[in-house]
C-alpha cells in the first residue's frame, strides 16, 4: 500500500495517503513505475478540481518519492513545497513534511545551503511536538550532516547536541538512531573536543556491542572510530588494540580486499604512523592502496595514495613519496579538475614533499594555486584554506621569508578560531607555528604568550601528557633560553622529552629533537652533564635507527645527519666538561 508522512525521509511514514487502490497495487507489488503513472494522473484531477490543495500537496510529495527521475522528483517536491507555504499557506505539519522532502532529494547531491536549511525549518517545527521527537532527531541529524560538509562545525554542533537526547527520548539510549547520534556528534567534536569525542564513541561501542554483539558490521563501526579519535588524542597503544580488532571483525565480515578493511588497515597504518613506527606503518598503507588499486577506487584511491606518499615523508624517503603525491594529484585533476577542493588537497600534500626536496619555489606554486582554489570554491574563512596557508608558511619560513610567513600565520590562525573555535588543537597548532616564526624574527617576547595560549588549549583537550602538549613545551622551552630564561626553559624541555619518550619510539623524529635539545640546556647549564650525555646518547640512538630506515645513504641521509650534527657535539661537549670536573675534584680545586 502506498504510504505518505514523511517523518524527514520519503522511506519513513506514519500515515496513509490517499491515493487510488490500484496505484497502491502496483507500489506494492513493486511496479513503482505504473504507480507514479497512476499518481500523476490523480494530480491531475485534483489540479482541475482546484478544492483540495491539500491533498494535491499529498500526492506531489508520493509521485517525488516513488518517481525514477532525479530532476522530475525534485521539480514535483519544489512545486508541493510553493503550494504548502502558499496563500493561504497550510498547516505548519504539512510544510515541515513538504520541507523534509525537498532536502531529503537535495541529500543526493551532497552538502547544500538551501538542504541545511530546509532540515533546520522541519527541525524547528518538529521539536515543537512532544509526538515528533525522532522526527525532530532525523532533521537536525541533516541540518548539521549539510553544515558539516559546508566547512561549518560549529553552526552544526548545538544541533547534533539537542538531537542526541531526542534521539534517547525516541527510542532509548541503545538504539540505532542513538548510535548514530552518538557517533555524529562524536565526529563533530572530533578536531574541537577530541576528548569529549572519545567519550562519545565509547558511548556508542557500549550501546553496538548492547545492541548487536561484538561480531557485527555496527560494532566493527564504532569500534573503528574510537580507535580513530585515541589516535588523535595520542592513545596510540589502545588505538592499535582496537584497530586491530576492527580489522579482524571486517575481514571476517566482509572479505580480506574489501572496502571497509581498506579503511580499517589505512587506519592501522595511520595509527603507527603517529606513534612514530613509520616502517611499521608502511605495510598497512600500502595493503590499503593495494586494495584500492584493485577496485580501482577513485576517490579512495586517491586518498590511499597521499596517505602512503605522506608517510614516506615521514620516513624521509622523499624522493619515493613524490611519485605517489604527483599520481594522486594528476588522478584528482582527471576527476574533479584543477579547480576542485580535492585536488588543492593533493596538491599541498605534493608541495609538502617538495619542500622536503627542497624545491621551494614548485612548493609554494602549488600551496599558493591551493590557497586560490579553496577559497573561491569554499570561502575565504573555510578551515581548508587555513590549512592551505599554513603549509605555505612554514615554506616561506623554510626560505626564510618571515614576514611573509607571519601574515599567512596570522591569518590561519583567524581562520581557525572562527571555524574551530578557540579550544581546538588545529587552533593551537597554527599559534604554536605563529609563535615560532617570531621566534625566527626574534621576537621572543611577543612569541611567548601564543606559546602560552596553545598550551593552555592542548592542555585543556588532551590533558597534561600528550606528544602535541610536548611540542610546546619544547618550543616553549627554546623561546625561554632565548630570553635568558635557562631554569624555566629547562624545566619546559623536561615536560617535552618526558612526554614524548612516554608515547613514541626512539627514532621518532620528535622525539629525538627533544632529547637533544634539553641535552644541549644542561650542558650549556653545566650543572648534569652525566644527565645531559645520556638524553644526547639517546638522541644518537633514535638518529641511527632513523637513518638506517633509508635504502642508501643517500642526500636525504646526509641531509638528515647534518640537522642533527648537534646531537654529537654537544655529547662531545659534555663529555669534555665532565672530564674537566673530574680533574678539578681530583685535584682539589
Amino acid at each position: 500500500m502506498l504510504l505518505g508522512g514523511h517523518s524527514n525521509r520519503a522511506e519513513e511514514v506514519d500515515m496513509q495517503w490517499p491515493v487510488p487502490a490500484e496505484a497502491s497495487a502496483a507500489y506494492d507489488l513493486g511496479d513503482k513505475a505504473t504507480a507514479h503513472v497512476i499518481v500523476e494522473q490523480t494530480i491531475a484531477r485534483c489540479r482541475i478540481e482546484a478544492t483540495r490543495p491539500a491533498l494535491c500537496i499529498e500526492l506531489m510529495l508520493i509521485s517525488s518519492t516513488i518517481g525514477s527521475d532525479r530532476k522530475t522528483n525534485e521539480a514535483r517536491s519544489r512545486e508541493a513545497l510553493m503550494l504548502a507555504r502558499g496563500d493561504p499557506p497550510q498547516s505548519p505539519a504539512l510544510i515541515a513534511i513538504a520541507e523534509a522532502q525537498l532536502a531529503s532529494i537535495l541529500d543526493r547531491d551532497g552538502a547544500s545551503e538551501e538542504a541545511a536549511a530546509l532540515w533546520r525549518s522541519a527541525y524547528n517545527f518538529n521539536r515543537t511536538d512532544p509526538a515528533k521527537k525522532f522526527e525532530a532527531w532525523a532533521a537536525a541529524s541533516m541540518a548539521a550532516a549539510h553544515l558539516t560538509g559546508l566547512g561549518r562545525p560549529a553552526e552544526a554542533e548545538p544541533l547534533l547536541r539537542e538531537a542526541l537526547p531526542l534521539s534517547i527520548a525516541a527510542t532509548g539510549p541503545q538504539s540505532e538512531s542513538t548510535i548514530t547520534a552518538l557517533m555524529q556528534l562524536a565526529g563533530n567534536l572530533e578536531n574541537a573536543q577530541p576528548r569529549e569525542a572519545e567519550a562519545l564513541y565509547r558511548k556508542a561501542l557500549t550501546a553496538s556491542l548492547a545492541l548487536y554483539g561484538k561480531e557485527h558490521a555496527k560494532t566493527a563501526d564504532a569500534c573503528n572510530s574510537l580507535a580513530v579519535i585515541l589516535y588523535r588524542v595520542a592513545e596510540y597503544r589502545e588505538a592499535e588494540e582496537l584497530a586491530l580488532q576492527a580489522l579482524a571483525l571486517r575481514e571476517k565480515l566482509f572479505g580480506l580486499s574489501s572496502t571497509e578493511v581498506a579503511v580499517t588497515v589505512g587506519n592501522l597504518g595511520a595509527i603507527l604512523a603517529g606513534a612514530g613506527r613509520y616502517a611499521d606503518a608502511d605495510g598497512p598503507l600500502r595493503r590499503a592502496l593495494a586494495i584500492r588499486e584493485e577496485q580501482r577506487a577513485g576517490v579512495a584511491l586517491e586518498s590511499a595514495l597521499i596517505h602512503a606518499g605522506d608517510n614516506l615523508v615521514n620516513l624521509g624517503n622523499y624522493r619515493d613519496a613524490e611519485p605517489l603525491l604527483r599520481r594522486a594529484l594528476e588522478l584528482r585533476i582527471a576527476r574533479a579538475g584543477p579547480s576542485d577542493p580535492d585536488t588543492a588537497t593533493a596538491q599541498e600534500a605534493l608541495a609538502i614533499a617538495l619542500r622536503n626536496l627542497r624545491r621551494y619555489d614548485q612548493a609554494i606554486a602549488l600551496l599558493r594555486a591551493a590557497v586560490d582554489v579553496k577559497t573561491q570554491r569554499l570561502g575565504a574563512d573555510h578551515s581548508d584554506v587555513g590549512y592551505a596557508l599554513n603549509n605555505i608558511a612554514v615554506t616561506l619560513d623554510a626560505l626564510g621569508r618571515f614576514g611573509e610567513a607571519e601574515a599567512a600565520y596570522r591569518r590561519a590562525v583567524e581562520i581557525g578560531r572562527k571555524g574551530f573555535g578557540a579550544d581546538s588543537p588545529i587552533t593551537a597548532l597554527w599559534l604554536q607555528n605563529l609563535a615560532t616564526n617570531l621566534d625566527e624574527q626574534r621576537r621572543f617576547p611577543e612569541a611567548e604568550p601564543y606559546y602560552r595560549e596553545a598550551l593552555d588549549i592542548q592542555k585543556r583537550l588532551f590533558g597534561a601528557d600528550h606528544i602535541d602538549v610536548a611540542q610546546t613545551y619544547n618550543n616553549l622551552a627554546t623561546n625561554l633560553q632565548s630570553q635568558g630564561r635557562l631554569a624555566e626553559a629547562i624545566d619546559a624541555a623536561r615536560s617535552a622529552a618526558r612526554m614524548t619518550a612516554a608515547v613514541a619510539g626512539p627514532a621518532h623524529p620528535r622525539r629525538i629533537l627533544y632529547e637533544l635539545n634539553l641535552g644541549a640546556m644542561l650542558t650549556y647549564q653545566g650543572r648534569d652533564l652525566v644527565r645531559a650525555r645520556a638524553y644526547l646518547r639517546s638522541a644518537q640512538l633514535g638518529i641511527g635507527q632513523r637513518i638506517a630506515l633509508t635504502r642508501e645513504f643517500d642526500e636525504t641521509a646526509r641531509s638528515d645527519l647534518a640537522y642533527y650534527r648537534p646531537a654529537y657535539t654537544n655529547e662531545v661537549r659534555a663529555a669534555w666538561y665532565l672530564t674537566e670536573v673530574v680533574q678539578e675534584n681530583s685535584t682539589g680545586r
